[in-house]
């Protein structure tokens, strides 16, 4: 197995593992990383986006934001209120309810990302990082490559 394959093994391992643990670590507040995700890209717009844009911002489906809100909505994390003169525009907003489990949840993701670092200095960290947007804009070049119907080496 080649070194480029060892090492995105292992970046897909720790992201579905850290998934796990936080979804383990939630259940007792009711709230599953997806809808954290939500609520946490929620609370840190200044205008309640649409969610054509949540959609565009998350880089995820309309179909999946719409199942997510539903799920908030429903538990009564976020309402739906129409957006200016435009009836059929629906933008999110979250509730105060909302606001107290993402206390809750942001606590949760504390505790394990500080666990998950562990042993690790802010050098460390920083390197990985840069090492990790490297790679993220490598895959980013290649799906606007490949959306535009051209080819990568």
């Amino acid at each position: 197995m080649s070194d480029y394959m060892q090492a995105m093994q292992r970046i897909i391992h720790i992201a579905k593992t850290h998934h796990s643990v936080i979804e383990s670590n939630t259940k007792d507040i009711g709230m599953h990383r997806s809808l954290h995700v939500m609520l946490r890209m929620l609370t840190h717009q200044e205008e309640p986006p649409t969610q054509k844009e949540l959609a565009e911002r998350l880089q995820i489906s309309a179909a999946a934001v719409a199942v997510t809100l539903d799920k908030l909505e429903s538990e009564g994390y976020v309402e739906k209120i129409c957006s200016g003169d435009d009836r059929r525009l629906k933008c999110v907003k979250v509730t105060d309810k909302g606001r107290d489990a993402l206390k809750k949840t942001d606590e949760v993701f504390k505790k394990v990302d500080s666990a998950t670092f562990y042993g690790l200095s802010d050098d460390d960290i920083s390197n990985l990082c840069g090492y990790l947007d490297v790679i993220r804009e490598n895959l980013a070049k290649m799906k606007n490559d490949t959306q535009a119907g051209g080819d990568r080496e």
